[in-house]
């Protein structure tokens, strides 16, 4: 097991996105330092993968590779430590390049430009920090690659995909006490529904709340009908055989029941805070607009509407 240490810049946006305080300009020098940091890596990825286009591609079929996705908040993190600490000969990483911070919202609105990205940019740079390692799966359970797994797919037709999915009303109130979608977002303003979404013309007088409930199930929907590979995040922690059957049999892995007891007991990355209550606390409104935006996709990924 190869460990994995998130880069400086990935430490500091850990930082940022957890806390609350608002510091005026700080979002534009975020916006600032990753264009500036966008424009250095793709210009040297250019190089280098003309340079070893065949090497790369060589690369890539003789590992095994699967990629999982997944809206924020819904347990992408515990699931890529559980895999990247317990299963040998591997490296499973998380939010690995901050870059994709910056892509997600390109990626929301046009598939050409997800499609761009993973092709000039993410999987040469994935052969270039890996390429020396000798090991034999490479995964990545990764939020911020959601709206580039179709990318993924067309470029890498043989790796394994799939799509983790948590009840929406813990997604949203967890959502709702980060800085996503407030003012101290730094790319909030360019995440907004694609044309033809139904919700792009009321887009601008919906509230908060309501943009995230549309977040949640705009996501997971793209990413159920993408994959065709749905896993709920609450089997996958309370039933072993959800687990094998649905999770570790298809991107072939092997994992003791004792093992996966003994992790699935152990799920971290708690809200520090909620600035919101659970579901029962919600208000009519609340549950109104929830229901109306979020009802038909949490049918969908089994979830009941009560």
């Amino acid at each position: 097991m190869l460990e994995i240490k998130k880069r400086y810049y990935t430490r500091m946006m850990d930082v940022y996105r957890k806390k609350r305080i608002y510091i005026p300009g700080l979002p534009t020098l975020i916006r600032t330092a990753l264009r500036l940091k966008v424009t250095k890596d793709r210009l040297k990825m250019q190089v280098l993968c003309r340079a070893s286009e065949e090497e790369m591609r060589k690369w890539f079929e003789g590992k095994r590779i699967f990629f999982g996705f997944g809206l924020i908040r819904s347990g992408t993190t515990f699931l890529a430590n559980f895999l990247n600490q317990t299963v040998p000969d591997a490296v499973i990483g998380h939010e690995v390049n901050v870059v994709d911070y910056w892509y997600y919202p390109l990626a929301l609105q046009s598939g050409a430009e997800a499609e761009k990205y993973i092709r000039e940019y993410r999987l040469p740079e994935i052969f270039y920090r890996m390429h020396s390692w000798q090991g034999n799966l490479y995964g990545e359970i990764n939020p911020f690659l959601r709206r580039h797994c179709r990318a993924l797919q067309k470029h890498l037709p043989q790796a394994t995909f799939f799509h983790v999915v948590r009840d929406g009303r813990k997604v949203v109130r967890s959502i709702m006490s980060r800085q996503t979608l407030d003012r101290t977002d730094p790319v909030g303003h360019l995440i907004h529904p694609p044309p033809g979404d139904p919700y792009a013309g009321t887009w601008k007088k919906m509230s908060r709340f309501e943009k995230i409930c549309w977040l949640w199930q705009s996501d997971n929907r793209y990413l159920r009908e993408s994959t065709g590979a749905t896993v709920s995040f609450e089997r996958v922690i309370t039933d072993w055989d959800y687990f094998k059957r649905n999770l570790a049999d298809p991107i072939g892995i092997h994992i003791s029941q004792e093992v996966w007891q003994t992790y699935s007991k152990r799920v971290g990355n708690p809200t520090p805070a909620f600035r919101i209550g659970p579901w029962s606390s919600w208000s009519s409104l609340e549950r109104d607009q929830f229901t109306a935006i979020c009802g038909e996709e949490m049918r969908a990924c089994g979830y009941e509407m009560d």
